[in-house]
């Protein structure tokens, strides 16, 4: 790899807002900041939709000066683009095919830029970028410090030193050179910050002794002592506040509110770090009953890691708020830009003092419902043992679990992350598989690592965001049924929306961009949830699985009342379809008490049809059941609707038919932008041993072939039912060939499965496999959803 450190100035003719306008891959050290705990946004910057730089920051209205810090990983595809001219124009030299840039900007000063790496290699620039970005991202943790070229040729050559190592190094260049940073106090207290994050006593010993200071603010507020609060054990919290006492009252230190008004024992409970709670609260004056009352409430999760009794989880995760949803209304796109940590206040992933979070525990007690429960709740996949470094996939291939394995994978581990003796998963997944024991989890792994990496090496060469389109266009997203299989839907909803953000972090959100939403059954359930709540995608995933595995491991006696209770509770009991939401919305079930029965559409727009209630008269939650109603499992709605993957299983057809005609009714033209048809998965083609129930006649011959007859027979029941809940197939082709004649792009997203699986099914570890499956197919075409991603940010939303 080629590091260098390489001052250039951005001329006239190039700016920041130019070079981030045209390159998506531009790291914003908020997702570093927030998953180092930091209490802080401070060093974002931004391209908004308008490709315009914005920065949104908490810095304080202290005298300090704000430095907005950015690292960019600058791909150039074709050196005959006016990309390619302006960045040589820019930095004086001929640029390879990656580059890494550094900027500092400064109000009504101009940017300071450093070309920080250069290679032809994509894989190799994702790891230097990765490597930069861990050594310089916490010395701009809250904007105090501008670095010049002399501490970054220390810090970046000859290659990138690790966090730990900076302090050390930069004490020995001050020492030796005073002058090689003008303000060494501001950035030892960065230092400092850091250090005591890392809970690393030697680092912070040797930074008191020079010059740094417990008690001193930062531009957010934040005393170290704030800083440590996130991730210090309490031995460590205990250690801090006592070589901090004979000069600072510790009183003092623990009750100090920074900018938000948060002390240390805030953020400590905000992040749930039990260890850092107990210190600060031993040493607060409060009534120890108090105390114990916190604890109990922080270690309440931890007790609840038991697949007996799994619901305990779902029940935490709905109280504060990471599952819960509410009935929303009409209101402008908005971004989909992540809260910070402390700003969530809420999070699963509680820390005990030992360091185990109850993800870990859940999967060293090898507890796979509880596993699951943990990461729809938002468990980090990818969280750090404060210990060992180790991650969750770590834990889970020394238990050789192959399907917790499967289901961290599904969420998003990297199978490429180092604990702290610098070995990855798949290393240590090879290391212990001596007998062959692990040579499925080794596969898995492998497997994943290669599409991952296939993924991001297509994104990162196809980096251009596309121009709006001059149009206004009609975009429609049609979803099918299949019971616990819509979870794979959910699956395709979160790997657009990931590419989206990448390419645009300021874009609205997934359904902002559809005029119409079509959907059967659990497709029109989520359709629902996503259109009439304010959940977020991974939290319809969420509530998909609850209602499903929740509802179908009841008696059938059960499941009409249970299933009516979730809808009203998502949904409201009074919700009417005519509430107002941004989307036109197409819900299908099928009108049974008529023969023969019919095709009935359920839409929050438009007149009453088929003399059934009409969009001001139909509560919402009615529609959610009324779709749902599959014959044998519950009992028709209302004496007539059933299940509306009896006429429509596959709505897209059927959405484009009303879209037409309701467009002919309103008087108005409409032309197609985009049709996006996203499926639950299907399983590949069987052979049908018997057909034949032909019987000539009564006799001994007959007879004694009942029994084939018999089977012919439930072949043929099974032949009807699959054509009657056909996706796939003639479906598809005929939505495909009318898109391409209306010259509509047209995407079809629906996973092939090695295996069917029931609808209706609840058992966990065929539900794993399904995912596994489904996100094996979304990592192994990144073009379908770049080019998806895509049409969906060029649409004209004005």
């Amino acid at each position: 790899m080629s590091y260098m450190v390489r001052h250039s100035k951005l001329n006239d003719s190039t700016s920041l807002d130019h070079l981030c306008s045209e390159n998506s891959f531009c790291h914003e050290f908020y997702d570093a900041i927030e998953q180092a705990h930091y209490p802080n946004e401070a060093l974002v910057v931004r391209r908004n939709s308008a490709d315009s730089v914005e920065t949104s920051s908490t810095s304080s209205t202290s005298s300090n000066c704000f430095v907005q810090s950015t690292l960019i990983l600058l791909p150039v595809k074709d050196q005959k683009s006016s990309l390619w001219k302006r960045t040589k124009a820019a930095f004086g030299y001929t640029p390879p095919k990656y580059q890494i840039l550094f900027l500092q900007e400064q109000e009504d000063k101009p940017t300071i830029s450093y070309t920080l790496y250069g290679g032809d290699d994509a894989s190799e620039a994702m790891i230097a970028f990765d490597q930069l970005n861990a050594t310089i991202a916490p010395l701009m943790r809250d904007g105090s410090v501008l670095l010049n070229e002399a501490i970054l040729r220390e810090i970046v050559l000859p290659k990138p030193l690790q966090p730990a190592d900076i302090s050390f190094r930069l004490v020995e260049v001050m020492e030796a050179d005073p002058r090689a940073h003008p303000e060494w106090h501001k950035l030892l207290q960065v230092l400092l910050h850091n250090a005591c994050s890392r809970q690393n006593k030697n680092e912070i010993k040797l930074l008191l002794n020079k010059g740094g200071n417990l008690d001193q603010e930062d531009n957010d507020g934040n005393t170290p002592i704030h800083t440590a609060a996130f991730s210090s054990s309490k031995e460590g919290m205990d250690w801090l506040l006592s070589i901090a006492a004979p000069s600072i009252p510790v009183g003092h230190i623990i009750e100090r509110r920074n900018s938000e008004g948060l002390s240390p024992i805030d953020i400590a409970k905000g992040s749930h770090n039990n260890g850092a709670i107990r210190a600060l609260m031993m040493k607060q004056a409060v009534p120890q009953a108090t105390k114990l009352d916190l604890f109990d409430e922080v270690t309440e999760l931890h007790e609840a890691v038991d697949d007996d009794n799994s619901n305990q989880i779902w029940q935490y995760c709905s109280k504060v708020g990471l599952t819960s949803v509410h009935v929303r209304g009409r209101r402008k796109a908005v971004s989909m830009k992540r809260a910070p940590l402390l700003k969530k206040q809420q999070t699963v992933d509680v820390p005990m003092s030992s360091g185990s979070t109850p993800l870990i525990v859940a999967i060293e007690k090898q507890y796979i419902k509880s596993t699951l429960l943990l990461l729809l709740g938002g468990a980090d996949p990818d969280q750090h043992h404060p210990g060992t470094g180790n991650t969750p996939l770590h834990f889970a291939i020394t238990e050789g679990n192959l399907v917790i394995v499967k289901m961290l994978l599904v969420f998003g581990a990297d199978p490429t992350l180092c604990n702290e003796d610098g070995i990855t998963p798949l290393q240590l997944s090879k290391d212990l598989d001596k007998d062959g024991s692990k040579v499925k989890i080794t596969q898995v792994l492998e497997e994943m690592a290669m599409l991952q990496e296939k993924t991001w090496n297509y994104f990162i060469s196809n980096h251009e965001v596309p121009e709006t389109r001059k149009e206004k266009e009609t975009y429609l997203l049609a979803m099918d049924g299949g019971g616990i299989r819509s979870f794979n839907i959910c699956q395709a909803f979160l790997a657009i929306e990931d590419r989206m953000k990448q390419l645009d972090p300021h874009c609205p959100s997934f359904f902002s961009y559809f005029d119409y939403v079509a959907g059967t059954s659990a497709g029109a359930i989520v359709a629902l949830i996503s259109t009439y709540t304010d959940a977020q995608t991974s939290v319809s995933r969420a509530l998909t699985y609850k209602i499903v595995t929740d509802v179908f491991s009841k008696p059938k006696s059960e499941r009409g009342k249970l299933m009516d209770k979730y809808l009203q509770e998502m949904l409201g009991e009074d919700t009417r379809m005519s509430h107002p939401i941004d989307q036109r919305l197409i819900i299908t079930t099928t009108l049974a008490n008529v023969s023969p029965s019919k095709l009935h559409l359920m839409t929050n727009y438009g007149d009453e049809r088929d003399g059934q209630a009409g969009p001001s008269e139909r509560k919402v939650w009615e529609a959610a059941k009324a779709t749902s109603a599959a014959p044998y499992f519950f009992p028709t709605f209302q004496g007539k609707f059933l299940d509306g993957g009896l006429m429509a299983n596959n709505p897209t057809l059927d959405a484009m038919v009303e879209i037409q005609d309701q467009a002919e009714k309103e008087g108005k033209d409409v032309k197609m932008g985009l049709v996006l048809s996203l499926g639950t998965g299907y399983a590949p083609s069987k052979s049908v041993d018997n057909i034949e129930v032909f019987m000539p006649g009564l006799s001994f011959k007959t007879i004694s072939s009942m029994k084939e007859t018999l089977s012919g027979i439930q072949s043929l029941l099974d032949l009807f039912i699959t054509q009657v809940t056909q996706s796939d197939g003639q479906e598809v082709q005929r939505a495909k060939t009318w898109c391409k004649s209306l010259k509509t792009p047209y995407f079809r997203l629906s996973p092939p499965l090695t295996e069917e699986i029931d609808p209706l099914s609840f058992d966990d570890e065929a539900i794993v496999n399904m995912l596994y499956e489904d996100k094996k197919y979304l990592l192994n075409q990144p073009q379908v959803i770049d080019s998806i991603a895509k049409c969906l940010l060029s649409k004209n939303m004005d």
